[in-house]
């Protein structure tokens, strides 16, 4: 009897700690959400292409503001130096100076919209679910009906990688290897103590 006692509050302590584990893995993903809201965000992507017969693999630096956004492609070679600009729902290629519109096509396969679909589920998505592989917190974000944000982030809650998935196919492989944001442009400061 008083072995079973003893079993059973085991296991609510273990039942605890794990619903404790949970809240604060979902309290990580939150921190992040709100971290790029309004805020500049820099991202260096490697960006593989899943579901074609050659692995298409793009590295690109990615900054977006309150203005717009502008990718920069260090990867492949052919490509080092193309810059895309979007702005209000506009885009354009640039390359050594020559300007030219860029229709999307498709843009949940886009391998130069990955990032910007990783950042707009962040901010609008609907948060799925959060659980644990291993040492990274994955959050599944739902975008759209036909589209998941699997995002796996570091226990500093940095994200390191993540897939977009189209009607439950995993399209875009997306390793990110800087992950920087920063709130507010102006030098307006949050401190309550300088007035």
């Amino acid at each position: 009897m008083r072995r079973s006692k003893l079993a059973a509050r085991m296991i609510t302590i273990l039942l605890l700690l794990t619903a404790c584990a949970g809240r604060g893995d979902a309290s990580t993903v939150e921190a992040l959400r709100e971290s790029v809201q309004d805020a500049t965000v820099q991202v260096t992507a490697e960006v593989t292409v899943l579901g074609t017969d050659t692995a298409e693999t793009y590295t690109y630096d990615y900054t977006e503001t309150d203005q717009g956004c502008a990718m920069v492609v260090t990867a492949p070679e052919l490509l080092r130096g193309v810059t895309a600009h979007i702005e209000a729902g506009e885009t354009t290629l640039e390359y050594d100076g020559v300007l030219l519109p860029a229709p999307l096509g498709e843009p949940e396969r886009a391998p130069l919209t990955a990032v910007q679909q990783i950042l707009d589920a962040l901010r609008t998505g609907h948060l799925d679910a959060v659980w644990r592989e291993g040492d990274a917190v994955v959050a599944q974000l739902i975008p759209a009906d036909d589209t998941a944000v699997r995002l796996y982030l570091d226990d500093a809650g940095t994200p390191m990688f993540a897939e977009i998935i189209l009607n439950d196919t995993a399209v875009l492989h997306c390793a990110l290897t800087h992950w920087k944001t920063e709130r507010g442009t102006s030098h307006e400061s949050n401190d309550p103590n300088l007035g």
